[in-house]
């Protein structure tokens, strides 16, 4: 807003306004699986009924709608744009590196936080918001970061199925696909990775170039 963008905060749903504070945090990602869609899903909905809404607005540019979001929204995010060219760049800082690295390690951390009282019978409280049933089966994170090209994509602080920096060995591993993709299509230099998001500001800027 500082630098003068017209700035909309996508309220999805079990964040903000939509949160269920009636039952325990989890109440939304467990009823999705009982109806048989995804946390992912619906939130990926929700970023686009947004866009849909700003393009209908006489003061914004359609074509330079871009999107920032930081750790387990960047799943949404991705999804959304892979589906909605009407999100020109998107900024993600945090996200997970791909589905596969979880599937293919026998830990993870990601969904399972502490509960705050630990002389309960489980320490831990399992969140399946971030999961997609037999997404693999299907695709990954990385084919749809392909699909995304040649749009700009900054991938800012990967993370591992432990949430923790993503190494150079496995992002050269995972991220094999759409680096070919932005190579084919003439425009390697849109898909940006870098370890640290240091300054949110010039990515931003980047984006709107």
């Amino acid at each position: 807003m500082k630098k003068g963008y017209i700035v909309a905060a996508a309220d999805v749903l079990g964040i903000g306004e939509t949160k269920n504070t009636a039952a325990r945090g989890d109440t939304e990602g467990y009823t999705a699986v009982l109806i048989g869609r995804s946390m992912v899903g619906i939130r990926a909905g929700d970023i686009v009924r947004v866009v849909n809404y700003l393009k209908k607005q006489s003061d914004v540019i359609p074509l330079k709608i871009v999107a920032i979001t930081f750790n387990d929204m960047c799943l949404a995010l991705i999804h959304a744009t892979a589906f909605d060219s009407s999100i020109n760049n998107i900024s993600l800082i945090g996200s997970l590196i791909s589905y596969q690295s979880i599937a293919m390690n026998r830990f993870f951390k990601i969904g399972i936080t502490k509960r705050p009282n630990s002389d309960y019978w489980h320490p831990v409280e399992v969140d399946f918001t971030w999961g997609i049933a037999s997404v693999l089966t299907a695709y990954d994170l990385p084919d749809l970061i392909g699909c995304i090209a040649p749009r700009k994509v900054v991938l800012a602080e990967l993370r591992n199925p432990m949430l923790e920096p993503a190494s150079p060995e496995l992002i050269s591993k995972e991220l094999g696909f759409p680096r070919a993709v932005y190579s084919f299509d003439k425009a390697p230099g849109n898909l940006k990775i870098i370890e640290k998001a240091d300054d949110l500001g010039t990515i931003v800027n980047w984006s709107f170039e």
